[in-house]
């Protein structure tokens, strides 16, 4: 009795975690605390195993119908490599899922083989795991920028994607949707051409500190003469302090949807003057500065 009472337990809470497309469950497994991310299971042959391999990365528009199956958001963006400690996962059952965008299912995605279970290897010596493919949902995406930090602002807002008014919008309501993006705070903001995608023209004020553009203040006053869309640059650098001195620290870039040091192998690399001003101006340091070499611990 008591192994059917746990089978019981283990099968209803399945059900109240998990959502059904054409036959297979899946989550989204959150090994962090942050805003919508992680990590894609799928519920096959009587376990959960992931979608995805340590060197794949899903696609906007994968990462994007992913998160509106889990109805968490209109946008998403993956990442491959990430490094997370502990043993949360066992296997994958599928290497690759690409889609289209415009899939009603998860069924009519690609799938790039059949389900295999696939163990991870692990670093017994630092239970250092990678898991790989992560997924994060967002509010926002910039388009047709040269690099992903930067381009045309679209938002969703009652599930419709929109590109934003220029008019009306400022700096403040841009560092709300670097940060929500994951990057640094915004380096700057103009207009540009909103193409065939609708404008939003409600005003929005924001004080800076909104995790997203949604907690700002909404009014119902319509911006006139909105013609010109928002085009947004944030800061994919930062400087991580170590100490209690808020001007100095390790420089840290932002690529292929994580932040990572910048190092060498080499026992003393360094910035030179110029590339170093520009870093500390990109900070919000006015005078001119070092910026150490990495030992080849990796320490500043």
């Amino acid at each position: 009795m008591a192994e059917i009472m746990k089978m019981m337990f283990l099968v209803a809470f399945l059900l109240l975690h998990a959502e059904s497309v054409e036959g297979y469950e899946f989550r989204l497994s959150k090994p962090t605390s942050q805003d919508p991310e992680g990590f894609v299971e799928i519920f096959y042959d009587g376990s959960w195993g992931l979608i995805g391999n340590p060197e794949f990365r899903f696609s906007d528009d994968t990462a994007s119908l992913l998160c509106r199956k889990f109805k968490l958001s209109m946008f998403g963006y993956g990442a491959r490599n990430i490094y997370q400690y502990g043993n949360t996962f066992s296997h994958f059952w599928l290497q690759k899922l690409e889609c289209n965008g415009n899939e009603q299912s998860i069924d009519e995605c690609v799938k790039t083989d059949d389900f295999r279970r696939t163990q991870f290897i692990k670093d017994e010596g630092t239970s250092l795991q990678d898991y790989g493919s992560k997924l994060y949902c967002v509010d926002y995406r910039l388009m047709g920028g040269l690099s992903p930090n930067t381009g045309m602002l679209l938002a969703a807002f009652s599930g419709t994607e929109h590109s934003m008014c220029y008019q009306g919008f400022d700096s403040s309501a841009g560092d709300v949707v670097c940060k929500h993006l994951r990057y640094n705070g915004l380096v700057a903001f103009t207009e540009g051409d909103p193409g065939s995608i609708p404008l939003f023209n409600n005003t929005l004020t924001c004080t800076g500190n909104e995790s997203s553009l949604n907690e700002c203040t909404m009014s119902n006053a319509v911006i006139e003469n909105c013609t010109r869309a928002v085009y947004i640059t944030c800061k994919a650098v930062r400087l991580t302090t170590w100490n209690e001195h808020n001007d100095e620290g390790t420089v840290e870039i932002f690529y292929n949807g994580s932040w990572g040091y910048l190092s060498s192998w080499e026992p003393r690399y360094g910035f030179n003057d110029v590339t170093a001003q520009f870093l500390c101006e990109t900070f919000g340091f006015r005078f001119v500065c070092l910026l150490f070499y990495l030992n080849m611990n990796g320490y500043s």
